[in-house]
């Protein structure tokens, strides 16, 4: 058993010299193997079956300790190296958007080798603007950053997939970046501003121009329908609100004649009847039953679309 565990240990040792250079972010993961060469040791000290007390002064064992300490550390740094990578390029660019550098951010971004990564990215950078910054105004300019980027990167590629899959990276980015414009949610600490809402509702639209461009299945095409018909509830463009509600809903009876997906597009319509004081008590009555109606049906979906119901009623309604 020694003999076998040896051979595998001295053909590990036989990398490049280069392989034991470290970048900024691969520095921050040394540390962590500080600890696995602590417990390397004493695994050997402690396994007399594999090498006895004095063997552990003998040069070969070290070679093999020091051999099987840099593929572990190789092995591990590749699996987690491109998470730190894009995590560093996300506040890096968080920084730059803030502080009004948005020339260089476009720099970086239009530098990067790989758009997929970029697209990724700026994504992150939309959700994390809005869930640890609170800071709308600056999530807006990060997303219309990264519609834009995919979409010059998808017009400058040939192959059909990755045009698609650009094209799909930039509807996730302006769907997740319109959906936060959305006061609606009744998230805490958020403040959403009227130019907030034109803004929102450009990229929603944008998103299901998208949506249908790429033939996506109907529950997205019926979700865009949603968010744009959201935005302008919130912006008290009821018409044209009830027009998006009334496309959501059709294109989800038409996937599914049951689906709760339906029922909610139903419930904002109803919403939308209630912002109208002709038709509030309509409304009212309407959007009682649909709740009801959820709750009753009791699937997690149901449930949630009831409560993401009745939050938008008190938030953008009970004024």
């Amino acid at each position: 058993m020694t003999t076998g565990v040896a051979l595998c240990a001295e053909q590990m040792i036989v990398v490049p010299a280069n392989a034991l250079q470290t970048t900024a972010m691969e520095t921050r993961m040394t540390f962590d193997l500080n600890n696995l060469c602590v417990g390397f040791i004493d695994a050997l000290v402690n396994c007399p079956f594999a090498y006895r007390q004095d063997e552990l002064t003998n040069p070969s064992v070290f070679r093999l300790f020091f051999g099987a300490i840099v593929h572990i550390s190789r092995v591990v740094m590749s699996d987690s190296l491109p998470d730190l990578r894009k995590e560093a390029l996300v506040d890096s660019l968080i920084q730059m958007i803030r502080s009004r550098r948005v020339s260089d951010a476009i720099s970086v971004i239009d530098s990067h080798e790989d758009p997929a990564a970029i697209g990724s990215a700026l994504n992150s950078i939309v959700k994390k603007l809005y869930r640890e910054y609170s800071d709308v105004t600056d999530m807006i300019v990060a997303g219309n950053i990264g519609l834009d980027y995919c979409l010059r990167k998808s017009a400058a590629e040939s192959s059909e997939d990755k045009i698609r899959e650009l094209k799909k990276l930039g509807k996730i980015i302006a769907f997740n970046t319109a959906a936060n414009c959305w006061p609606g949610w009744g998230d805490p600490g958020i403040v959403i501003e009227e130019a907030h809402l034109r803004d929102g509702i450009k990229l929603a639209t944008q998103s299901r121009d998208l949506v249908q461009e790429l033939a996506l299945e109907p529950r997205e095409q019926g979700t865009a329908h949603w968010l744009v018909g959201a935005l302008e509830l919130a912006a008290g463009r009821l018409g044209a609100a009830r027009v998006a509600f009334e496309q959501a809903e059709q294109i989800s009876l038409t996937a599914n004649a049951t689906s709760s997906y339906a029922v909610m597009a139903r419930g904002y319509i109803a919403l939308a009847l209630k912002a109208d004081p002709q038709s509030r008590t309509e409304g009212m009555n309407m959007l009682s039953a649909i709740l009801a109606r959820l709750r009753a049906d009791g699937s997690k979906d149901a449930i949630f679309f009831a409560d993401q119901l009745a939050t938008a009623d008190r938030v953008l309604l009970e004024k």
